[in-house]
């Protein structure tokens, strides 16, 4: 009860913070929140019947999400972003294990894809749309016309998965177009669209990616912190409803009172 209390006390501290400094919950993001609220329910009946069950109405659903996302944002402003992690910290995470923040090798590529259902046929329409795409100036594979007898998709290959296809974009220049390329399944035609090699992130690029994953015990703490000075010049006073007065003024039989 004391834990639920402390919480109850620290949200209405917040929540007066941050409406003493003009910040407010956007509309739109309100009407989202509810949205996506309503749809664990079956239906608008179902969220009717929970609104009834609970005594609320949507208003007063409405102004608890509002409540709530503008708590989220004085504590964003005030902990969240205010929290760094120690500059020796991040060295130290980076240079513990480096190869944990290197940059994969990346190709990717247009791939005019088909089936390999006969070979002789298939690469002869291979180097039929081949000769149009030398002809468009662009050499811009979208621009064939689909004819149920190919496919053209962006892909990403992978040197293990993809190896022929790898193996010809690795050949090609960055818009360059290949000839035909073969696989046991099927036949080809790619257009280099990216290509960047692995590399070693440098401990600048890294640094984000450490800090996201060092951060969490810099949060706890300032958030300590912050609750203690949210509380430090604040008056208190916790008024117990009408019911619970009775309750502590007269216990049922067999019942004690915690004090």
């Amino acid at each position: 009860k004391k834990r639920a209390l402390d919480s109850l006390v620290l949200l209405e501290l917040a929540y007066q913070r941050a409406s003493a400094q003009g910040l407010n919950a956007d509309p739109a993001r309100i009407q989202i929140a509810l949205e996506n609220y309503k749809e664990q329910f079956d239906g608008e009946k179902g969220f009717t019947d929970y609104l009834t069950r609970h005594g609320m109405t949507e208003v007063d659903l409405l102004s608890e999400i509002e409540r709530s996302l503008t708590i989220n944002i004085i504590y964003s402003l005030e902990v969240v972003q205010t929290t760094a992690v120690p500059e020796e910290d991040l060295k130290k995470e980076y240079e513990k294990d480096k190869k944990l923040f290197i940059q994969p090798e990346k190709v990717s590529i247009i791939d005019v894809y088909l089936i390999k259902d006969d070979a002789k046929a298939s690469k002869k329409k291979a180097k039929e749309l081949l000769k149009k795409l030398k002809a468009d100036p662009a050499q811009d594979p979208w621009k064939l016309v689909l004819d149920g007898t190919f496919m053209v998709r962006s892909l990403t290959v992978r040197k293990e998965k993809d190896k022929e296809l790898y193996d010809a974009a690795k050949k090609l220049k960055p818009q360059g177009l290949s000839g035909v390329v073969e696989t046991p399944q099927s036949v080809h035609i790619i257009k280099l669209t990216e290509y960047s090699p692995e590399r070693q992130l440098p401990f600048d690029e890294a640094k984000p990616k450490i800090e996201e994953k060092l951060k969490g015990p810099y949060v706890d703490k300032k958030t300590k912190e912050w609750e203690e000075g949210l509380k430090k010049d604040a008056k208190i006073e916790l008024l117990l409803d009408a019911a619970e007065q009775q309750a502590e003024k007269k216990p049922e039989p067999g019942q004690a009172v915690q004090k």
